[in-house]
């Protein structure tokens, strides 16, 4: 079983994200994060560390029961909105500046998971749901249809047609259909518009289809972090290189970054009727380009979707903390 956080810098000039992966196999692995332990050394010069769980989440602030010393709260002012990231009770390491009584938050290291309804009001309130989906990688439309299979096999989900919910967001916003390739950087508007617009969606999807909830589902492409061989990010590793012939009649890739690979990661956010959130997750889901030779060539989602038997594996570990025990398979001793 594969585990993960993810960090966030805060800084005015700035804000730059890596993840630290703890993989699980036989014994316990820590794998370091994309920085070297110097530069981050460097970076939270004169920050202070704190360990705990999360009382609070404001859209500017975030107040943490540090157990590090003698126990206290701490209410750390932040430049992002984490009220839809971090869920109450979340064990969170903070790094911190301290004016009089005044506390900055420099860095996040939160879980990539978060409930914020526990599983069995979950699975008590959600009788018929809608996927929402989003994706900035081609060929994610199976990915979809897996999810809601495997939901409706697992938790007995009815799911309502996917292509209703894509026409009520394009007569709200206006956004292209995910059957495109869609760059969240390029939508119109600001971004308090665009977080507006969202919070409007969600219960409009709702009560024009019917559901008592809704699944976003948004598959992004991101730069994973290779060391050995072995590419790490967003709570999973996968080794780079391809058997010989694999992918001969593939494109080759240039990466921006020597030491990185791109690969696909599916963020997950599940609403309730009236647009609040119950649960999220974020999770790598596969590299997009393996090393033949010593060449990088692209492999598609597509390709990776035809192995129905990992897919259906994946999915049980991103769902695992909302199905019931009975739903789950034997893990692997």
């Amino acid at each position: 079983m594969l585990g993960g956080f993810k960090v966030v810098m805060e800084g005015p000039a700035s804000r730059v994200t890596w993840k630290l992966v703890l993989s699980f196999i036989c014994t316990l692995a820590i794998l370091a994060p994309a920085v070297t332990t110097a530069s981050r050394e460097k970076e939270e010069a004169g920050a202070t560390q704190a360990y705990g769980y999360v009382t609070k989440v404001e859209s500017n602030r975030i107040t943490i029961m540090s157990l590090m010393g003698n126990a206290k709260l701490l209410p750390l002012t932040t430049q992002e909105d984490f009220t839809e990231v971090v869920a109450k009770g979340s064990k969170v390491t903070a790094w911190y500046f301290q004016q009089g009584e005044t506390y900055t938050l420099k860095w996040l290291e939160y879980p990539l998971e978060n409930s914020f309804t526990s599983s069995r009001s979950i699975r008590g309130r959600v009788r018929r749901a809608i996927v929402l989906p989003r994706s900035s990688v081609p060929s994610a439309d199976a990915l979809y249809d897996a999810t809601a299979q495997f939901l409706e096999s697992n938790l007995k989900w009815r799911f309502a047609a996917r292509n209703l919910a894509e026409d009520i967001r394009q007569d709200k916003t206006g956004t292209a259909s995910p059957g495109e390739v869609v760059n969240a950087s390029n939508s119109q508007g600001n971004p308090v518009q665009v977080a507006n617009d969202q919070r409007e969606l969600i219960p409009l999807i709702a009560r024009e289809t019917k559901v008592n909830a809704v699944l976003e589902i948004v598959v992004e492409q991101v730069a994973a972090d290779v060391k050995h061989s072995v590419a790490v990010w967003d709570g999973v590793e996968e080794p780079i290189s391809a058997p010989k012939g694999f992918l001969t009649s593939a494109k080759s890739v240039v990466t921006p970054q020597k030491e990185t690979v791109p690969a696909a990661t599916v963020v997950f956010k599940l609403w309730d009727s009236r647009g609040k959130l119950m649960w999220s997750n974020r999770r790598g889901f596969a590299l997009l380009a393996l090393r033949e030779g010593k060449e990088l060539r692209e492999r598609s989602l597509a390709d990776v979707l035809q192995n129905t038997d990992n897919v259906q594996r994946w999915l049980e570990i991103v769902f695992r903390s909302i199905l019931p025990d009975s739903s789950l398979s034997p893990r692997s001793p």
